[in-house]
């Protein structure tokens, strides 16, 4: 005697919503940045990496840049408040180090209990520009600018 079980997800159609990807920097407090380049040099175990080196500019830099260790767990480097920080202090360029926030321990995370802080590190520097926008104005909310100027 057979069960009769309904399928648990839908079948993908054409018709199915598209998630769209939105990059970070499109959020509103890092819409001032005009351009952004980014090289980060990966210090510390680096498995089979190519590269230690990896090039960013504005359209590709993640939010998290990954750790390139093989073993690392829940790894990585934020990039949001070191560009918060630039962007509170109107700064264009940086250059700092920032540890992995991840541990280095068994694939998978298995034996959680053996496993110790990620020792890798990144070199990071940091070059942007900022929009200069005319358009901004310091008019109160509910007042209206004139569609006229005077020539006085």
């Amino acid at each position: 005697m057979g069960i009769a079980v309904k399928a648990a997800m839908p079948p993908l159609t054409s018709s199915s919503p598209k998630v769209k990807f939105v990059r970070f920097l499109s959020a509103e407090p890092y819409t001032r940045i005009k351009s952004l380049t980014a090289v980060v040099r990966h210090f510390g175990d680096l498995g089979k990496a190519g590269s230690d080196t990896s090039r960013f500019t504005r359209s590709t830099l993640p939010r998290v840049v990954p750790c390139a260790n093989p073993r690392c767990c829940d790894g990585g480097y934020d990039i949001g408040p070191l560009l918060d920080e630039l962007l509170a202090k109107d700064a264009t360029e940086v250059h700092t180090m920032l540890p992995c926030r991840g541990t280095d321990g068994s694939p998978l995370g298995r034996d959680s209990h053996l496993s110790s802080a990620c020792t890798n590190s990144v070199e990071i520097e940091l070059q942007l520009s900022y929009r200069t926008d005319a358009t901004r104005t310091t008019q109160p909310t509910g007042t209206h600018a004139p569609d006229y100027a005077y020539d006085l």
